[in-house]
């Protein structure tokens, strides 16, 4: 589903008017209501993201909007030993380096709280060389030890992030998401406005969008079905 179609009344948008019992024009035509909804879609999206990003499997999910991969590249410098990231970037899933000889080294997570863990944030000036692990800190990774050398695209970060949200000014974008939960996003945009006025159909609006929540949750769980599995040879009895 696109975001708002007035033609074929097949959008996102057009599905918010019938469930909202707004009329054809309700949200399209009504640049208030518009921006209104147009948030509600995009806090949809982020719902939809929190389950999504839980429960998939190994085929790691992103959205569909995005022209590039979840893969940040960045200089490595010499003697700067914490490097931000986007603020979109929701969960650092890697992190590797090029080592002094150009080759990519994946490095090991820590956690300053764990026991025997070094602190990141205190490393001496004098603990440099190649990094071999790091930790996460708010919008920012800290590698451990501190570069001794600098490599040109020599840090890349594999991450997940957030939707490609929408803009009330939007029409033929579609969100980036698996076709058969679009229905989804509409009815989690149009449940505010259901409770808001006292309607009818909230119970059974709701009702369907925990239906949904179930379904995604299975559906992301199982997307890595071409994965190979190992055969089991069924033995014949004799006796």
């Amino acid at each position: 589903m696109q975001f708002s179609d007035t033609t074929n009344y097949d959008g996102l948008i057009q599905e918010d008017e019938r469930i909202c019992l707004m009329g054809v024009t309700g949200i399209s035509g009504d640049t208030t209501e518009l921006k209104n909804f147009t948030a509600r879609i995009n806090q949809a999206l982020d719902r939809f993201y929190t389950i999504a990003l839980t429960h998939d499997s190994q085929w790691q999910f992103d959205d569909t909007n995005y022209s590039d991969l979840p893969i940040g590249v960045g200089d490595l410098v010499s003697g700067q030993y914490d490097y931000s990231f986007a603020s979109d970037v929701l969960t650092v899933e890697k992190v590797l380096i090029k080592d002094s000889s150009g080759n990519w080294q994946e490095l090991d997570k820590v956690d300053i709280n764990e026991s025997g863990a070094v602190n990141l944030w205190t490393l001496a000036s004098g603990n440099s060389g190649i990094p071999t692990q790091y930790d996460k800190f708010a919008n920012s990774i800290f590698l451990d030890p501190i570069p001794n050398y600098n490599s040109t695209g020599g840090l890349k970060v594999v991450f997940k992030r957030n939707a490609s949200k929408f803009a009330y000014t939007d029409t033929t974008k579609q969100p980036g998401i698996p076709s058969l939960f679009h229905p989804y996003i509409a009815r989690v945009a149009a449940l505010p406005y259901l409770i808001e006025h006292n309607m009818n159909s909230l119970t059974s609006i709701n009702t369907l969008i925990l239906q949904d929540e179930q379904n995604i949750k299975d559906f992301m769980g199982r997307r890595n079905y071409d994965d190979k599995k190992r055969m089991t040879p069924n033995v014949e009895h004799t006796r």
